[in-house]
């Protein structure tokens, strides 16, 4: 819902040797993107973009950085002296899903549409000095919200909240 607190804040995602992802050290081509605050990435990349990543577990080396949880170091690609390109498209539909295990239904399909797609150019700007690349994606998904509660106890409820439970 709108405007709903969450009760965590975001993070980076990884735990190494038992340590909070807030204890991590993030970087891309050696500038560090962690968020001080929340431990979080300050910037997500397209994975098209990676030429390469190193993932340490424990920091005992000052040039993986500061962290007392691991460290996770990402380079990017560059552009080189041939106009190269990708583009991908990823799909999901419900309809090759297994059926949830917790559903009453028996062999009822989970409703979900997700499409992932980008595109990735790079080139010479002058020949043996200058480059370029460049990374895009876009993702969208479209799916059903997570609910135990029976349809018609949800209109009872829903009802008896519009009418006020107090009148």
């Amino acid at each position: 819902t709108a405007g709903a607190a969450t009760p965590t804040l975001p993070d980076s995602g990884f735990r190494f040797g038992g340590m909070r992802p807030r204890s991590n050290t993030l970087t891309i081509d050696g500038l560090d993107n962690n968020d001080e605050f929340s431990g979080s990435s300050r910037t997500e990349l397209s994975p098209e973009s990676v030429r390469e990543f190193q993932v340490v577990s424990n920091d005992w080396f000052a040039e993986h950085g500061g962290g007392s949880g691991g460290s996770i170091n990402v380079v990017t690609k560059s552009g080189t002296n041939i106009l190269h390109g990708d583009a991908f498209l990823f799909t999901q539909s419900g309809a090759f899903n297994a059926a949830p295990k917790l559903v009453d239904t028996p062999g009822a399909k989970p409703s979900i549409e997700r499409y992932r797609g980008g595109f990735a150019i790079g080139g010479p700007l002058v020949k043996d000095r200058t480059f370029y690349y460049a990374a895009a994606e876009r993702e969208q998904t479209h799916d059903q919200t997570a609910s135990d509660i029976d349809a018609d106890a949800a209109s009872s409820i829903n009802a008896a909240l519009s009418r006020g439970l107090f009148p």
